[in-house]
């Protein structure tokens, strides 16, 4: 079943709507940054303090969530509260994510499962989202969509 939304539960709550420049490939359902300023790049903070900000389609010309941004592309993203669900990735050869697991950012637009770290440094808002749904793609070929639940 193909889906057409990243959004699933929360759009009229709970989001800021925004447009910029992909500075990359991003696939809608990554997890963004936009600290830039110049352009939407993939999060590349694993496991560190991140906004909860993710590329979304670009319904407006039909795009659905399978339609990639290219580099320059004028891209949609969404900064999201808590509740907010949505369809994230998790990348290939992910660790099996069970449903009500914490995940973070893997650094690359996916997420993965939260880890503690032991560097002693301390990231309040590591945490992402939650699981609502349990995702195997540990033998994966590529990234898989996962619902999430924004933390």
């Amino acid at each position: 079943m193909a889906f057409k939304n990243i959004i699933i539960k929360g759009k009229s709550h709970g989001t800021i709507e925004g447009t910029g420049t992909a500075g990359g490939t991003i696939t809608p359902g990554y997890l963004v940054n936009l600290s830039d300023k110049t352009a939407v790049v993939a999060d590349d903070r694993a496991a560190q303090n991140v906004e909860k900000t993710f590329a979304i389609e670009n319904d407006g010309i039909g795009d659905d969530i399978d339609e990639d941004y290219a580099l320059a592309d004028t891209m949609r993203f969404v900064l999201c509260q808590t509740g907010v669900e949505i369809f994230a990735l998790v990348a290939a050869l992910a660790t099996a994510v069970t449903a009500g697991a914490a995940l973070e950012s893997a650094g690359d637009g996916t997420l993965r499962l939260h880890t503690v770290l032991s560097t002693g440094s301390i990231y309040t808002n590591a945490i992402v989202a939650f699981a609502e749904e349990a995702v195997d793609n540990s033998a994966g070929t590529a990234e898989a969509r996962i619902q999430v639940r924004v933390a």
